[in-house]
This record gives structure tokens, sequence and C-alpha cells, in this order.
């Protein structure tokens, strides 16, 4: 069920897809990217169901990745997360407002030191969490990961959010993951990434010996030598341009707190609007666009379901 009513998906590999296409290229075909059946489509249609052709191509990799991850956690079979558990790790989460690492959870979860290869298990004391409670947790969606972009087996960048609106606003706010530094630092240090411009080679700086600044590429098939003046010079002259480092995630949380919980409502209400209409822009045609015309054109044709995907 969606908020527009009852929705079935068939799921088929692209091979078999293709396959059927080929059978019967009247009944199943490919159009601007997505598979569509006119036969079920409109039978369902008549049922008050909208039918969707899917096909594995479509799959997100990482996002099946972290459902591994969790698959011993939605079997049905773990242990439930306890209400004190639960309530100790929203609590941790808003402390640090609504949002943190993965890893800096983990750090703060509750570990009796039972020898591995023993199966006993004491019981959690209680305000406090285990590391597989917060798991337990993502997987019944009683806290949020974004579970399409960031990988679980990578708790330091990783983040937990205490509530979808709180997710959502993490990902409005995710700055690009590498980007070039708009400002001089003459000091480079040890392990400094940085590109000469034009080139799409990233080069890390390996040693400052006196005078000098040596560097390589990322195959280790290059090593370079240039004066610490000639560089200097490069990086006035924009010819290099020094990569700033990537931040743990909570670096980035430190330098942009999640907002709290009061202003969260109006931020996503701003945002989705802003988005909305972006998307929306080119139902309506512009005046330049009636004029050309000749005549006034009114919105674009879109079918319901491509409209439904805008929103």
């Amino acid at each position: 069920m969606t908020h527009y009513g009852p929705f079935v998906e068939e799921w088929k590999t692209e091979k078999k897809l293709i396959q059927l296409a080929k059978e019967n290229p009247d009944r199943i075909f490919k159009r601007d990217g997505t598979w569509y059946c006119p036969e079920r489509e409109t039978y369902f249609k008549s049922l008050g169901i909208t039918f969707c052709l899917r096909s594995s191509d479509e799959h997100d990799d990482l996002f099946a990745a972290n459902l591994e991850h969790l698959s011993s956690f939605l079997d049905g079979k773990a242990r439930p997360v306890s209400d004190d558990a639960l309530l100790s790790i929203k609590k941790l989460l808003d402390k640090r407002g609504g949002a943190m690492s993965l890893a800096a959870l983990n750090h703060a979860a509750y570990e009796d030191d039972t020898p591995i290869n023993k199966y006993i298990e004491f019981a959690t004391p209680r305000g406090r969490f285990r590391f597989d409670d917060v798991l337990k947790a993502i997987a019944d969606q009683q806290v949020f990961v974004d579970l399409g972009y960031d990988d679980l087996s990578e708790s330091h960048t990783t983040v937990v959010c205490s509530t979808p609106e709180q997710l959502e606003l993490v990902k409005w706010r995710r700055p690009p993951p590498h980007a070039v530094s708009t400002h001089f630092v003459l000091n480079v240090e040890i392990g400094t990434e940085f590109m000469f411009r034009g080139r799409p080679d990233v080069y890390t700086v390996t040693a400052l010996p006196e005078g000098k600044v040596l560097f390589r590429d990322a195959t280790y098939n290059t090593f370079e030598t240039l004066g610490e003046n000639q560089f200097q010079s490069l990086m006035f002259s924009d010819e290099v341009q020094l990569l700033s480092p990537q931040k743990i995630i909570d670096e980035l949380l430190a330098e942009n707190p999640p907002s709290p919980t009061s202003k969260l409502t109006r931020q996503i209400a701003d945002l989705s609007y802003c988005e909305g209409l972006k998307r929306l822009t080119f139902l309506i045609p512009t005046a330049n666009e009636q004029s050309n015309a000749g005549e006034s054109l009114g919105a674009k044709q879109v079918t319901r379901r491509r409209f439904r995907s805008l929103l």
C-alpha cells in the first residue's frame, strides 16, 4: 500500500526481460530506461491498482549489501530491542542533536567481556544498550540510516538519526565528499592530496625534505620531486589545487549540528517545497515558449506514473 493506493511490482532479471521483449515486443518493451507491460498495467488499473514491471538492474548494490549486513536482524528470530535499551539509544542521539556516527554509538555500547567462545550472555545493565541493539533498531526502523548511501560496514562514515526528519536533513546537508580547497596552505603535510589543474590524477605528498616536496600518484607508479618554492608558486598560480581532507562524520556533524526537533518540520517543508518546484518546473511553459509557439501551450502531457515519481 502507498499514499496513492495499492501498488504491485513484478521483478524479473534484466536478461529475462530482454528475452521476453524479443519474443513479445508488443507486449513487453523498454522505453526511456523503464520496462512496460501495457496489458498487465491496463488489467490492474481496472482493479484500482498500479502495476509496475521492474528489472534486477534497478537494485542498488550498496543497499543490498546493507540488507545483507542486517540479515540476522531481519529474519524475525533476533531478540527485539528492549524499551530500556531503545530509550538509552534515543537519549544518546538526542544529546548529540538527533544524529551521530554509528562508530560513536558502538563506542558507547555496553560490553560484558564474555569470552568469544562462550554463549553466556549477561543481562544488559539498566540504562545501557548493546551494539546489536543498535543494528536491530536500524533493521526495525526505530532509528534511521540512509541505507542507499551509507555503508554499515564503515561505521565512522555512517550516520544514525533519531527520526526520519533528522535523516532527511542529513541528506540535504551533505557536503561534497572531496572538495577542492579555495585557500592557500603553504605548509603542506605528508599525506596532503593535490591535483594539477587540467589533469584528472590525484597526487599525494610522501616526504618533505628541506626545500623539496616529494609526491606520488595513486597507482604508486609515478614518484616526482618539486622544489618548495616552485610548489608554492604553482599553488599561488592555481596550477596546483590542494584537496581538502575527507572528514569523518562526527567532525562534519560537529561543524553542522543537527537542528532541534522543534525546527525540523518547517525546514523539511521548505526543502521539500523548493525541490518540488524544481522538479515540476518543466510542466509549466514559460511566456517565451508560448510566444514562440504562437498559442497558449498549457501544461505538457505526462503520465500519472511519471507525475507521481516527481512528487
